[in-house]
């Protein structure tokens, strides 16, 4: 009797375990799944979208956004704004830009983008007047190419471009990009590191002459993840040097993510100039990203 009563409870247990055991099998293939549209699953480096740095440009157009080493399907829209101030040419510009942006990834390796400033509005102080400006354009297009180095760590090699003749500027003809080199990797289950260098160009042809600028840049981003996954905090530092033939800028970055449902989320990013030629003094950028 007591080695019946013996088998019985076994029997219970291991049948109890096997429920168990298929209720996490089936969450976990639920997850694997949500996360095979997004090509990285639990734990990778790439996982969670809401620890990506937040783009922050100090340059014209944006060709030195700052992004993460992942492969992104995705598409945003954006208000970015910049505060310049030079007291030596008594110089002071505001200004506001309006973006698009969309990335697609294709062969799991490969992503494809396109940034379009739909609209760009200053206004501009000097010693003598006040100016209004408004300028539509430039269109930019970017590559990226990105693989796992490690199983908590992912690296890409990413180009961008800005298209000619697609700006509404037409005396000047603009044109310039990026080569940059990135790496992600997860230093624990809520803490991300994001690191990047390279360099920057940029190409302005008029009929008084042509400007030619290059640039190195570099910098580091540090991302914390809420238990949730709803709350995403992320800090760093951009610095760059060459544009102005000196060192340009050295910027803290805070960046700010916020999960809206599954699929949406709230961007929020300020960066504050510590020091450097580039008279830019403050960007702020507030922008919403879905997910696909």
């Amino acid at each position: 009797m007591k080695r019946a009563l013996v088998l019985m409870f076994v029997m219970t247990g291991t049948a109890t375990a096997d429920v168990d055991n298929d209720d996490f099998k089936h969450e976990h293939h639920e997850r694997h799944t949500a996360h095979e549209e997004h090509l990285y699953g639990a734990h990778d480096a790439c996982e969670y979208e809401l620890v990506d740095p937040v783009p922050t440009p100090f340059l014209d157009a944006g060709i030195d956004d700052q992004r993460a080493a992942c492969l992104r399907t995705e598409i945003g829209i954006a208000l970015t704004t910049h505060f310049l101030i030079d007291p030596e040419e008594f110089h002071g510009h505001v200004g506001g830009d309006a973006i698009l942006d969309l990335r697609h990834v294709f062969h799991r390796e490969l992503e494809l983008g396109a940034r379009l400033r739909v609209i760009d509005v200053g206004y501009v102080q000097t010693a003598v007047n006040k100016v209004t400006e408004t300028q539509f354009g430039p269109l930019l297009v970017s590559a990226a190419w990105g693989r796992r180095l490690a199983p908590s760590a992912r690296v890409a090699l990413v180009a961008s471009a800005e298209v000619p003749y697609t700006r509404n500027e037409r005396e000047t003809t603009h044109t310039g990009g990026e080569l940059t080199a990135l790496v992600t990797g997860a230093l624990s289950e809520h803490w991300t590191v994001h690191g990047r260098l390279g360099a920057l160009a940029a190409i302005a042809d008029s009929e008084g002459g042509t400007s030619r600028r290059l640039a190195m840049r570099s910098g580091i981003d540090v991302a914390w993840r809420s238990s949730g996954s709803r709350i995403g905090l992320i800090t760093g530092i951009e610095t760059q040097a060459g544009i102005t033939g000196g060192l340009d800028v050295v910027a803290l970055r805070e960046g700010f993510q916020l999960h809206l449902g599954k699929l949406y989320r709230l961007v929020s990013g300020v960066a504050i100039r510590l020091t450097g030629n580039d008279h830019t003094n403050l960007v702020f950028v507030l922008g919403l990203a879905r997910e696909m």
